[in-house]
C-alpha cells in the first residue's frame, strides 16, 4: 500500500525493516534511528541477539501500536550450529566450552533423525542470558550478577527444519518457527540429542511474518540517506503489517468509530481484520469483523 496516505500529516509514522548487523543490540538500532529521525517514538518487534543479524522490524509513530502484532509473527532463520562444543551464552558470545572429541562423529542420517524430534510443538528452556523476565527482571541481569534463576520451560512450535549442509562439526539449518523460539536453546538441545554439546555460531533472520530481507535497509544505507522528511521513501504503511481488508469510514460513521462502537461493513471481504481509513485517506485504526459490522479494536485519533 502506498505510504502517501499517511504522509499527508506532519507526524512521522510507518514500518521500517532494517537488516540488523552483527554486534549491535536491537535497542542499538532503535537508538540510531531515533537520532536519524529526531523522534523518540520508535520501537522494535522481535528482539535479535547481538550475535544475530537480519530482519528487524521497527515501528515508528502510530505504527508502534502494531509492535505486539508484529512480534507474534512466524520467523525464519538460517542457522550455523557447531557440534562438539558448548557456550555459556548458547552462541558465539561465549565463553566456549570444548567437549572431548566425538569418535566417530555423528553421520548425516543420525543428524536428520535427531532433527525430526524438534518439529512440531516442543518445550525449551530459554538461555540464562536472555531478555526473558522472571520475577519482573530480565534473565541477563541476573546472569551478570552471578545469580542462579530457575528458568521455566516454554512451549514453542517448529514448523520446519531443513538440513542445508552438514560437515562435522558444522551444521547448517533453515528453520521456520513460532515467535518466542530461541535458536540458541534449539542448538543446545540438538547437541544433547546427538550425545554432545552444541552452540549457535551464526544466525540470520530471513523472514518475520511476510517481511523478508528483500524489504530491508542496511544501517549504512539509512545513515547515509534517511532524513525525517524522506521517511516515506524508506518506510511501509502500517497497513502492510498483515493481510487485512480496507474499511472506509463514511461521515456518518466517524463519531461511532471514535466512540468505540461498531460500524457497518463497506465492500465484501472474507478477512476478519480490517484497516480503517476515513474518506480523506487518514488512518483511523483497526477493526475486527462482527457479523456484518466491524468492531473497533484499535482507534487512531488524528
Amino acid at each position: 500500500m502506498p505510504f502517501a496516505i499517511l504522509a499527508r500529516t506532519m507526524e512521522l509514522h510507518g514500518i521500517l525493516i532494517v537488516d540488523k548487523p552483527r554486534g549491535l543490540t536491537s535497542h542499538d538500532v532503535v537508538a540510531r534511528l531515533r537520532r536519524l529521525l529526531q523522534t523518540r517514538k520508535i520501537g522494535h518487534a522481535g528482539t535479535l541477539d547481538p550475535a544475530a543479524e537480519g530482519v528487524l522490524i521497527l515501528g515508528i509513530g502510530r505504527a508502534t501500536k502494531l509492535l505486539g502484532v508484529l512480534s507474534g509473527h512466524t520467523k525464519r532463520y538460517a542457522a550455523h550450529i557447531v557440534i562438539g562444543a558448548g557456550s555459556e551464552s548458547g552462541d558465539i558470545e561465549g565463553p566456549l566450552i570444548i567437549q572431548p572429541t566425538i569418535s566417530p562423529p555423528p553421520d548425516a542420517a543420525f543428524v536428520r533423525q535427531a532433527l525430526d524430534r524438534f518439529t512440531g510443538d516442543i518445550e525449551q528452556t530459554p538461555p540464562a542470558r536472555s531478555a526473558i523476565k522472571v520475577g519482573g527482571q530480565p534473565l541477563y541481569r541476573a546472569a551478570r550478577r552471578g545469580v542462579s534463576v530457575d528458568v521455566p520451560r516454554r512451549t514453542v512450535h517448529i514448523h520446519r527444519i531443513e538440513l542445508l549442509d552438514y560437515r562435522f562439526p558444522d551444521l547448517y539449518l533453515d528453520i521456520r518457527c513460532s515467535a518466542g523460539t530461541y535458536i540458541r536453546s534449539l542448538a543446545r538441545d540438538i547437541g544433547e540429542c546427538l550425545g554432545t554439546s552444541a552452540y549457535l555460531h551464526a544466525l540470520v533472520r530471513l523472514e518475520s511474518g511476510h517481511f523478508t530481507l528483500a524489504h530491508s535497509w542496511t544501517l549504512p544505507e539509512l545513515e547515509r540517506d534517511l532524513r525525517p522528511e524522506m521517511l516515506e521513501q524508506f518506510a511501509l504503511h502500517p497497513a502492510c503489517a498483515e493481510a487485512a481488508a480496507a474499511l472506509v469510514i463514511g461521515p456518518n460513521w466517524v463519531i461511532p468509530w471514535y466512540d468505540g462502537r461498531p460500524v457497518a461493513t463497506t465492500g465484501r471481504s472474507t478477512l476478519e481484520r480490517a484497516y480503517a481509513f476515513q474518506i480523506d485517506g487518514s488512518w483511523a485504526g483497526i477493526g475486527m469483523r462482527d457479523n456484518e459490522e466491524w468492531q473497533p479494536k484499535m482507534v487512531i485519533h488524528r
